[in-house]
C-alpha cells in the first residue's frame, strides 16, 4: 500500500528549475534531466520561475547569472530566503552553491 506514496514523493523530489533566457540551454537542460527522470521546470525569466514555484514543488533551482531584468544571484537569494527552516528540516533544508561561467570557483550565500 505504500508504493504510490513513495512514487508521488519521489516525483515531487524530481522537480527542477530551470531560468535562463537562452532557447538553447532550456532545451539541452530539459533533454538531460528529463532523460535522467527528472520533472524539468522550464523558465525564460524571474516571473516565469516565480509562478512555477507557486504551482510546483520544487528541489532544485538552476539559475543562470545574467538575465533581464532581475539578475540571478537576487532571485537566488529571494528563493532561499523561502525555504521554512524549523527543527524537523533543517537536515532537508537544501545547499547552496553558485558556479559562474567555467570557473572552478563556488561561493556559498
Amino acid at each position: 500500500m505504500s508504493k504510490p506514496a513513495e512514487t508521488e514523493q519521489s516525483k515531487e523530489s524530481s522537480k527542477i528549475l530551470v531560468l535562463d533566457d537562452e532557447h538553447s540551454i532550456r532545451w539541452v537542460l530539459e533533454r538531460t534531466l528529463s532523460q535522467a527522470g527528472y520533472i524539468p521546470h522550464l523558465a525564460t525569466d524571474v516571473p516565469e520561475a516565480r509562478q512555477h514555484l507557486g504551482k510546483h514543488s520544487i528541489r532544485l533551482a538552476l539559475v543562470d547569472i545574467n538575465l533581464p531584468g532581475q539578475d540571478g544571484l537576487s532571485f537566488a537569494r529571494e528563493i532561499i530566503g523561502r525555504v521554512p527552516v524549523s527543527d524537523d528540516n533543517h537536515h532537508d533544508r537544501p545547499k547552496y552553491n553558485v558556479q559562474h561561467g567555467r570557473s572552478n570557483e563556488s561561493r556559498g550565500f
